[in-house]
């Protein structure tokens, strides 16, 4: 059985959605984002980097290990 107590305490709630649009975004949030959109680009360049260090490491069949300089 439901009562209705329970009943308008739910109602009276708002839900996830309602509750992240009611306001502007905080400073924290935004520091947030830029982090992660900066760590993104990071692990962008971090690929970039592979690629263009070890250009044909994979495809050529040659671990990396056999080009190294020393022996």
């Amino acid at each position: 059985m439901t009562t209705d107590a329970s009943i308008t305490d739910a109602s009276a709630r708002p839900s996830p959605q309602e509750f992240i649009d009611r306001g502007p975004m905080s400073r924290r949030q935004w520091l947030i984002v830029i982090l992660g959109l900066l760590m993104m680009v990071a692990e962008g360049l971090d690929a970039v980097v592979a690629a263009f260090v070890y250009p044909g490491s994979r495809s050529s069949g040659v671990s990396v290990t056999a080009r190294s300089p020393r022996r």
